[in-house]
C-alpha cells in the first residue's frame, strides 16, 4: 500500500530546516570573529529558519514515516533546502537568485561545479560557508540531524535507509553518530596533512572539507590549481584525502580498529585500486603521447595521476585547465566519473560495487554462451551468491545513470553548439556524478538551459534517481497499486 501523510513530510522538512538555520548562523559568526561586515541576509535567514523549522517539527503526527514519505522528503530536502540558502547567498553576493540557486545545489550535492568569479576577492565566511555545504551535503543532511537532534531519529530513521542503507553499529542513530565522528576525524587529519605540506590554514580547512566530501569547491577561481602552483607537495595529503573520502566508511569504520587484513581482502575496495591505477596511468600516458607537455614530463604525470584521482573519486579538484586536456584524456576521464568511487561514501557514479556486480555477471554470461549453457555461473561477492534482482538493480542503475548523462550531453550540445560534444558529455558525466571538473561549459555565462540541465542531473545523481524510478514504476505500475490498495 502506498502510504503519504503530508503532516509526516512537513514536520520531517521543518526539522532539516531548522539544521539549515544553525549552520547558516556560521556565516555571521565568522563575519564577527573577523571583523568584516556581518552578512545580514544569512543572519535573519538562520533565526528564521531555526525558529520556523522548530515550530513545524513539534507538530503532533503519527510515529515514523513510510518509504513513500521517506522519499519524497528526501528529495523534497535536496531540492527546497537548496533553495531557501541561495536567498541569502545572491543577497550576500549581488548575483542573479538562479546563479545562487546552482551554486547551493552544487554545494550541497557535493559537486563542486561553480558559476561565481572573482572567488579570491569573497569573504571568508562564504567561501567556508561553500565548503560547509558539501561537507554537511556529502555525509547528509539526515545524519546530521539524527546526531544533532535526537528528537528526529524516528522520522529520519527511515530517509536514512533511503540515502545510506548501511549501518556499522548495532543501530541507525549509532550508526549515524560513528559516521560523524569518522567524518570528523579524517576532516581534522586531513587539515593538519594539508597545511604542514604548505597551505595555509584557512586553505587546509576549506580544502579538507571539501576533499574529504569528494566536493572539490576550492577557493580560487582556478581551483587547486593555484594551491598547487604555491605549494606543489599540497598534492600529496590532498590525493590521500581524496581516496579515503571515496572509501567505503564500513572499510574507514575497519582501518580505524586496525582491521587492516579484511581491508585488503574486500573485493570492491582491491578494484577500486586496481582502478585508480588504471585511470591515473591510462591518463598520463594519453596526455604525455598527445603532447600535452605543460613544462615537464614530471609535472605532466602528476597532474594526469591527480587529476585522475580527482575524477574517480568524484572530487573534482583539477591541477591545469581541464578543457585543454587532449580529446582521449577527456574521454578517459568521463569513464571515471561514470563510475565514481566505492558504495556507502561521499561519492557520486554508479559505484566501484555496481561496476563489480556487471563484470561478474559479464563473465558469467560470456562463459554460458561460450559452454552452450551447461556451465551454470554463479555470482559470488565475498563469499556470498547474489540473487538476480541485486544484479538487475547494479544493471538499472548504470544503464538510467549512462542514458541519463547522455541524454543531458545531447541537450547541452543542442545549446551550445559551439562545444563538441566530447567536452558536452565531460560537463554531463561531471554533473550527473556530483563530480565538479568542468571543460568551461559551466559559467555564469551559460546559458539557463543549461545550468537547468546540469541542476537537474546533479540532484537526479546525489539521489541515485530513486525518485524518477519511483516516478517511473507509478506511472506503469498504476494498476497493480490500485490492486494493492
Amino acid at each position: 500500500m502506498v502510504e503519504l501523510r503530508g503532516l509526516n513530510v512537513l514536520k520531517t522538512i521543518g526539522a532539516l530546516m531548522s539544521l539549515l538555520g544553525a549552520l547558516m548562523i556560521s556565516v555571521p559568526l565568522i563575519d564577527l570573529a573577523l571583523g568584516e561586515q556581518v552578512s545580514a541576509g544569512f543572519l535573519v535567514f538562520s533565526i528564521t529558519l531555526m525558529l520556523g523549522g522548530f515550530l513545524l517539527s513539534r507538530i503532533r503526527t503519527q510515529e515514523g514515516l513510510s518509504f513513500v514519505e521517506a522519499v519524497l522528503s528526501s528529495t523534497l530536502a535536496w531540492t527546497l533546502l537548496p533553495a531557501i540558502s541561495a536567498i541569502p547567498l545572491s543577497i550576500e553576493l549581488s548575483i542573479p537568485l538562479y546563479d545562487a540557486f546552482f551554486e547551493s545545489i552544487s554545494g550541497f550535492t557535493g559537486t563542486g561545479l561553480t558559476v561565481l568569479t572573482g572567488l579570491e576577492n569573497l569573504k571568508p565566511s562564504i567561501l567556508f560557508w561553500r565548503a560547509l555545504m558539501q561537507w554537511v551535503g556529502e555525509l547528509g543532511f539526515v545524519v546530521f540531524a539524527m546526531v544533532l537532534f535526537p528528537f528526529f531519529y524516528k522520522y529520519g530513521l527511515l530517509m536514512y535507509g533511503v540515502e545510506r542503507p548501511v549501518r556499522i553499529e548495532a543501530s541507525m542513530y549509532r550508526t549515524a553518530k560513528r559516521l560523524f565522528n569518522i567524518y570528523i576525524l579524517l576532516t581534522l587529519a586531513g587539515t593538519l596533512m594539508l597545511y604542514y605540506s604548505g597551505m595555509n590554514i584557512f586553505d587546509a580547512i576549506t580544502h579538507s572539507m571539501t576533499g574529504i566530501a569528494t566536493g572539490g569547491m576550492s577557493n580560487y577561481d582556478a581551483n587547486y590549481d593555484v594551491v598547487y602552483r604555491a605549494a606543489p607537495l599540497t598534492s600529496i595529503p590532498l590525493i590521500v584525502v581524496m581516496v579515503l573520502g571515496a572509501t567505503n566508511f564500513l572499510l574507514l569504520d575497519k582501518l580505524l580498529r586496525g582491521d587492516v587484513g579484511d581491508v585488503a581482502r574486500n573485493e570492491e575496495f582491491r578494484l577500486y585500486m586496481i582502478l585508480l591505477l588504471f585511470f591515473s596511468a591510462t591518463t598520463s600516458i594519453s596526455m604525455l603521447v598527445s603532447g600535452a607537455i605543460s613544462s615537464s614530463i614530471s609535472e605532466t604525470i602528476v597532474s594526469g595521476v591527480f587529476n585522475a584521482i580527482s575524477a574517480m573519486t568524484t572530487t573534482g579538484f583539477n591541477i591545469g585547465v581541464i578543457g585543454q586536456l587532449p580529446y582521449i584524456s577527456k574521454l578517459i576521464l568521463t569513464f571515471s566519473m561514470l563510475i565514481g568511487g566505492m558504495t556507502f561514501a561521499t561519492v557520486g557514479g554508479i559505484k566501484v560495487l555496481r561496476f563489480l556486480i556487471i563484470l561478474k555477471k559479464l563473465k558469467a554470461t560470456s562463459i554460458s554462451i561460450v559452454t552452450g549453457g551447461r556451465a551454470e555461473m554463479r555470482i559470488r561477492l565475498g563469499g556470498n551468491v547474489m540473487d538476480d534482482s541485486e544484479t538487475a538493480s547494479a544493471f538499472l542503475l548504470a544503464l538510467t545513470h549512462f542514458t541519463a548523462v547522455f541524454i543531458g550531453a545531447m541537450l547541452i550540445k543542442l545549446v551550445l553548439p559551439g562545444f563538441d560534444y566530447a567536452d558536452a558529455l565531460f560537463e554531463s558525466a561531471s554533473a550527473a556524478s556530483c563530480v565538479g571538473l568542468s571543460t568551461g561549459i559551466t559559467s555564469a555565462m551559460a546559458p539557463a538551459g543549461v545550468k537547468a540541465v546540469l541542476i537537474v542531473l546533479m540532484i537526479l545523481g546525489r539521489l541515485e534517481y530513486l525518485p524518477l524510478l519511483m516516478l517511473i514504476g507509478w506511472i506503469l505500475g498504476r494498476k497493480t497499486i490500485k490492486l494493492l490498495r
